[in-house]
């Protein structure tokens, strides 16, 4: 059995490592902060944008009100303005995202994130990277199947 975990371990490394680098983005300073006690508002909303709530991200349209801490998202050829309290106001062009959370002070710190999208992977990188994966899910399947079974009697 402990073969059968040390296969299985050696997929699943070889599945991280075929895996394609994420690409991390770091989120800007704050571009303008909100006292405590204020909410959002989406002032408007072109094409399609997101809210975070607490069951998960809905649809926003003009207008729509949301409880702080959020993220606001905005897709492909879509924008959005914002009002964070009285004093900032935050326009999202596409696919950007808002993100409200608490900064050491207690006040909220709006932050705009550039490429919150999942990254366009070109047709022909998918293309190359299909036959690799089904190869090596076969090998390492082939390995882990041989390991299991490397007890098992064989009559002559």
């Amino acid at each position: 059995m402990s073969r059968l975990k040390a296969g299985l371990r050696l997929f699943a490394a070889a599945l991280a490592l075929a895996a394609p680098p994420a690409a991390a983005q770091s989120p800007s300073v704050c571009g303008c902060s909100a006292p405590p006690g204020s909410s959002g508002l989406v002032r408007t909303a072109l094409g399609t944008v997101f809210v975070s709530r607490e069951t998960g991200f809905t649809p926003a349209r003009p207008d729509t009100p949301f409880s702080l801490p959020a993220r606001v998202l905005a897709g492909p050829r879509s924008s959005s303005t914002i009002d964070i309290g009285r004093s900032c106001r935050i326009t999202l062009a596409e696919n950007q995202s808002l993100d409200i959370g608490n900064d050491a002070g207690g006040r909220w710190c709006v932050r705009v994130v550039e490429g919150r999208q999942p990254p366009m992977v070109p047709p022909s990188a998918v293309a190359g990277f299909i036959p690799f994966a089904a190869a090596s899910g076969l090998v390492v399947g082939a390995v882990v199947f041989s390991i299991a079974r490397a007890e098992d009697k064989v009559s002559h």
